[in-house]
């Protein structure tokens, strides 16, 4: 028996060949990447806009644990936390007005003693 040798030939046009190089990963590839970066972009601002309500609450607690009970956060809003802020806030107007009225008894009653 002989040996032969096939040789096997084609023809590639280069629109065919460009096709398939450029398989669909490299046309999803863009679009994968700006999407993860408007959704870290879109992440960052909420996460800053909610530590920042925090740090507020944080620093109103502050100021009240070291006598300052005119202190007041001021968030508004509809959240959670801006709900914490004003029902904290309301709490503090509330133990004002009753460390107000206490202060009066106890000078009216030093007053008729």
């Amino acid at each position: 028996m002989e040996d032969r040798k096939l040789l096997f030939l084609t023809t590639v046009y280069l629109r065919d060949f460009n096709r398939d190089f450029y398989s669909p990963i490299f046309k999803i590839l863009p679009a994968a990447i700006l999407s993860i970066l408007i959704a870290v972009l879109l992440g960052f601002f909420l996460f800053k806009k909610l530590f920042k309500s925090i740090n507020i609450l944080t620093n109103t607690a502050k100021q009240v644990n070291e006598g300052n009970l005119h202190f007041r956060s001021k968030i508004k809003g509809e959240d959670d936390i801006s709900i914490l802020a004003r029902t904290f806030d309301n709490m503090l107007d509330s133990l004002e007005v009753n460390i107000n009225d206490l202060d009066q008894k106890v000078e009216i009653k030093t007053i008729l003693q």
